[in-house]
């Protein structure tokens, strides 16, 4: 019987193992999104087309359900800076084929928004929504293991958010 359950010489064994493995890597993306505030710290890329328009880093918790976050726009050929910079493109444009890529989970957001729209380079900007969504609930045992990982100093930190490199 142990032979059967051995991944080394087991074709069970490693049907098995494999299965551990994607369990258990599934467990810990799931607690690396809950560590990272929903994927909120890991930061943010906006897109049109696949290409990176701006990154937005540095999230800072604001007021309810307001974040806001530190913004650097990217040269590109969909928009310009001073169209990037203006209501109509944060008010109506950004609804219009844009997403929202998390930078190190690479999960995309359904349908996040602004609420105070920068004008100027360096300005923060004002996000509600902005989350990865798309987990099941934590269950009692979740929230004693991500206790236990705090407690311990085991819970993780994202790298710095950066552009993607072409």
């Amino acid at each position: 019987m142990s032979d059967l359950l051995n991944p080394e010489t087991s074709l069970i064994g490693r049907s098995i193992q494999r299965l551990v493995d994607k369990y258990v890597a599934r467990r810990l993306r799931r607690f690396q999104i809950w560590e990272s505030d929903w994927g909120r710290t890991a930061g943010w890329i906006l897109e049109y087309d696949g290409a990176p328009i701006a990154l937005l880093s540095d999230p800072i918790w604001e007021d309810m359900f307001w974040y806001s976050y530190e913004m650097e726009f990217r040269q590109n050929d969909y928009v310009t800076e001073a169209e990037f910079y203006s209501d109509d493109f944060w008010n109506v444009r950004v609804f219009e084929g844009y997403r929202w890529r998390n930078c190190y989970f690479d999960g995309y957001d359904g349908s996040p928004f602004s609420g105070k729209p920068p004008t100027v380079p360096g300005m923060r900007i004002f996000m509600r929504a902005l989350y990865l969504s798309n987990l099941p609930r934590r269950t009692p045992f979740d929230k004693w293991i991500l206790w236990w990982r705090k407690r311990n100093g085991q819970t993780w930190t994202p790298p710095v958010p950066a552009f993607p490199r072409e």
